[in-house]
């Protein structure tokens, strides 16, 4: 049984975050149903995600993180849609990495 994975990560800086991601993405029991970036340029960091994912051949939704803390204004506009994708699957492990 494949294990569902929502996986956060600061994917850029390092190459510890790339290289597990590109782990996760290589082994079929790990289905990674969304990626959320996080920390610094959640932007950039997204595109660095979308570049490994486009690499490995695979379509997973990807969300840019707030780069500010999240207040009132400036609440996370993925959050409607993440929980779609939440409730299409079950048994879930967020992964921080």
């Amino acid at each position: 049984m494949k294990q569902n994975i929502l996986l956060y990560t600061d994917i850029g800086d390092d190459i510890d975050d790339t290289l597990a991601l590109c782990y996760l993405l290589e082994y079929t029991q790990h289905n990674i149903i969304a990626i959320i970036t996080t920390g610094g340029d959640t932007t950039q960091r997204k595109k660095e995600a979308q570049h490994i994912c486009d690499i490995y051949n695979v379509q997973i939704p990807i969300f840019a993180g707030n780069s500010q803390p999240i207040e009132q204004d400036n609440k996370p506009k993925f959050i409607p849609k993440l929980h779609t994708i939440i409730k299409a699957h079950k048994d879930i492990t967020i992964a921080s990495i």
